[in-house]
Order: C-alpha cells, then sequence, then structure tokens
C-alpha cells in the first residue's frame, strides 16, 4: 500500500509537470503572435490555406481517355 501512495505522488507530480510545459508553450507563442509586426501579420492572413493543385477539380475522364488514345496512336 504505501508503493501505491508513491505513484500516485509521482503521477500528481508528472500532471503538474506536464501542464506547466504545455501552458508555458502556450503563452510563449501568444507572446511571439502579439509581438508580431503589421507586416509580418498581413502577410500571414494572405498566405492560402489549402495548396492549389488541391483546389482544381479532377479532370474528367472524357479528356483522358482522348490523350490515352492520342498516345496510342502516336
Amino acid at each position: 500500500m504505501f508503493r501505491r501512495l508513491i505513484l500516485e505522488e509521482w503521477q500528481n507530480l508528472l500532471l503538474i509537470v506536464g501542464f506547466l510545459l504545455i501552458a508555458t508553450a502556450f503563452f510563449a507563442i501568444v507572446v511571439k503572435t502579439l509581438r508580431m509586426k503589421r507586416k509580418d501579420r498581413e502577410y500571414m492572413a494572405g498566405l492560402p490555406l489549402e495548396d492549389e493543385d488541391k483546389r482544381r477539380p479532377a479532370p474528367s475522364s472524357d479528356s483522358n481517355t482522348s490523350r490515352d488514345s492520342d498516345e496510342q496512336s502516336r
């Protein structure tokens, strides 16, 4: 039973240390973001969220078959 109590103390310590690490990282990111220059903020706001290739619709199957037949005739 004594070993179990020591283990619980270690678990509590690990939870506290983990929380402090995550909280420190979060606040560091927030501070860095708030101190960012206006020009950098505008640049980041203008960045696309997706790659341009993913936004384009897939080519229709008709164009693929005509391309395949052209390649076979060559």
